[in-house]
């Protein structure tokens, strides 16, 4: 073998080039950068996510109760929502089980600021509804919003803020229209 190819064998096998260097930092780089954003599901999203599933879950129950001539309703907390049935012998809220309107826990505490037909209703006055629903003798929460048979849903304003934080998002209706998101105020 010529001595030229053995010190250029030499050379090669010694190390990495400078671009050869370059090229892995900036894949590293790149991957680095696509870990943090796509890691980076922060609360604000969360509450985007879990508003837009309501006003789905809202609008398909609101078309349930008119396909099925059933009256639904829903009981919604800082911790989550239900969907209820109404059951027409006995006079009865029930709660709901089933896929997809089956009870929904929220991934973090929400603050709630609800409006009913234009009036507010603080927590203390939908205390006050549940505990004259369980004084007349009902184990299952009261309904704050109703989805009719005839497709009226309860006219409603629904703000759901982060505790302690200014991101929140709203859902509202008039009651003849379909649930919509927008943030609120």
């Amino acid at each position: 073998m010529p001595l030229p190819q053995l010190v250029q064998c030499r050379r090669r096998s010694g190390g990495f080039t400078l671009i050869e260097l370059m090229v892995v930092l900036v894949i590293v780089a790149t991957l680095a950068s696509l870990m943090v954003i796509g890691a980076g599901d922060n609360a604000a999203r969360k509450l985007q996510r879990e508003a837009e599933g309501l006003a789905a879950l809202l609008n398909l129950a609101a078309d349930e109760a008119v396909m099925q001539g059933i009256e639904l309703g829903l009981f919604i907390d800082g911790s989550g929502y239900r969907f209820l049935l109404l059951d027409p012998e006995s006079g009865v809220w029930e709660e709901i089980k089933e896929k997809p309107l089956q009870r929904h826990q929220f991934e973090e505490p929400y603050q709630l600021q609800f409006e009913l037909d234009g009036e507010r209703l603080d927590e203390q006055q939908r205390s006050r509804i549940q505990q004259l629903a369980k004084s007349a003798g009902g184990d299952q929460p009261t309904p704050l919003l109703l989805l009719l048979s005839s497709g009226e849903v309860t006219p409603f304003r629904l703000t759901l803020r982060l505790q302690g934080k200014e991101v929140a998002a709203e859902l509202h209706s008039d009651g003849l229209n379909p649930v919509r998101i927008g943030e609120a105020g």
